[in-house]
């Protein structure tokens, strides 16, 4: 119940993600990411002109981090532990990489060059070669425009944000926990069709983003007001 001020310098725009485990935080400074611990001490660069969203593992030995549309892999903490490419599309960026509750699967947002739309995948995780592009599992279709893949806390369910009905909504899918396989159709979770309240608001897509726990969704809202003045002239 007591706040604690890091001695830390974010980059504007983009967010410190805590590690689960409460010992690290994540965040972008100067440009690159960071790594230090929450009861102090150097911070450890993890990469050069790269960000991190919420990319941390579930035992926090690992983040995920997005560099020119490719996800890389590092290991804060463990100096003797190198960072590395892991996912790369040849004709798609990739963003927004999250670890499943298990540390079995990743989910992506893909977004194909020249095409507006975005898709969201799930990737097969294990520690050595990279996963073959023939293992991915898509969760969305190529054209319904999907995006911040996030995890329910049971890894059963993968929630995202999606214009499929001409607003953007959250919407969920129900996952096969051995195959990572989607099981049924997608389904609305909380539907945003007001003007005052909406999830494309304006500003950057960096705050924008999913966060889940058990029976909670926390997600940015935009709310937009207006009034009506009556001035008396001579």
């Amino acid at each position: 119940g007591q706040e604690k001020a890091l001695d830390v310098e974010t980059w504007r725009g983009t967010p410190a993600v805590i590690s689960p485990d409460g010992a690290r935080v994540a965040y972008v400074r100067g440009g690159h990411l960071y790594s230090a611990p929450l009861e102090g001490g150097e911070p450890q660069l993890i990469c050069r002109r790269c960000r991190v969203m919420n990319g941390w593992s579930a035992d926090s030995a690992r983040v995920l981090f997005e560099q020119n549309g490719s996800i890389g892999l590092a290991y804060p903490g463990h100096a003797e532990r190198q960072r590395r490419e892991f996912l790369r599309h040849p004709s798609a960026a990739l963003r927004e990489a999250r670890f499943s509750p298990d540390n079995r699967w990743i989910a992506v947002q893909m977004e194909r060059r020249g095409g507006s739309n975005r898709q969201i995948w799930i990737v097969p995780f294990h520690e050595g070669p990279d996963p073959a592009e023939d293992t991915w599992i898509a969760v969305t279709e190529e054209d319904r425009d999907a995006r911040y893949p996030c995890w329910s806390a049971a890894g059963d369910v993968l929630y995202y944000l999606s214009g499929r009905d001409g607003f953007r909504c959250i919407w969920g899918r129900r996952l096969d926990r051995t195959t990572g396989r989607p099981r049924g159709e997608p389904f609305a979770v909380r539907h945003f069709h007001q003007a005052r309240y909406s999830l494309a608001g304006p500003r950057t897509p960096e705050v924008m983003s999913l966060a889940s726990a058990r029976g909670r969704l926390v997600f940015t809202l935009h709310e937009t007001t207006g009034d009506l003045w009556l001035l008396r002239t001579r």
